[in-house]
């Protein structure tokens, strides 16, 4: 489904990260979890005037948000996207994909590398608001550099539920061994979700197969050219 989208306000969440979020113009109902394709109005300039991107918002809140990576070095895309004004407009089609909870009350590991912790923002807002108790949750939010996105909102979530645990972690070493401590208690009993670069949802699978989970207890979502 189509829908035209105005801008409300922007945000600058952390190193090159920002977020953009909207007022659309009828009611958009999408799972969290789910990511959309967003298309520039009057684009100029070179390759595809559309992108995709997951939908950062829960479907609890006000607006719809996204959050991508703007350097000082990118595509004509993200240079008009960056541009943009408040009442400026885009059209969204979608939602699409599953990497939803359908089952919330089995245990969750969240796996993020950088930018691909854009779902697990939305799916932990959304039991926030839906759950009276939420399922334990360990969210391993990697990103070498530091630069967390959603800190204040995340780290609010993990003071707030004594089952949710959310880790910022900068090295590989703590992220293989909650990872391993998780696979130990819980196993095929787990959910298991992955977001990030191809590389990093590859390694990540590659991790958990080696540690005997099974391919239908993970759900994955690749951030292509993000």
């Amino acid at each position: 489904m189509k829908h035209t989208l105005t801008l409300k306000t922007t945000q600058h969440e952390a190193g090159d990260i920002h977020s953009f979020t909207f007022e659309p113009d009828d009611k958009v109902a999408w799972k969290a979890g789910q990511y959309a394709l967003f298309t520039m109005k009057d684009f100029k300039g070179d390759g595809k005037p559309s992108r995709t991107f997951t939908i950062a918002s829960a479907p609890c809140e006000d607006g719809v948000m996204f959050s991508t990576r703007i350097g000082d070095v990118c595509s004509d895309f993200k240079t008009q996207l960056k541009g943009m004004e408040a009442g400026d407009t885009l059209t969204m089609n979608g939602p699409y994909g599953k990497m939803c909870i359908d089952d919330p009350e089995q245990p969750i590991l969240m796996l993020a590398g950088g930018i691909g912790i854009t779902p697990f923002r939305s799916l932990m807002m959304d039991m926030d608001a839906t759950l009276e108790r939420l399922p334990f949750t360990s969210l391993l939010y990697n990103n070498s550099e530091g630069n967390f996105a959603f800190y204040d909102t995340l780290d609010t979530l993990n003071q707030k539920h004594p089952d949710v645990h959310v880790h910022f972690i900068e090295d590989r070493e703590t992220c293989a061994n909650e990872i391993k401590a998780f696979v130990d208690e819980y196993k095929n009993k787990g959910l298991y979700l992955i977001s990030g670069s191809p590389g990093f949802v590859n390694a990540m699978e590659k991790t958990l197969t080696d540690q005997g989970i099974e391919k239908d207890r993970m759900k994955h979502d690749p951030f292509y050219g993000y």
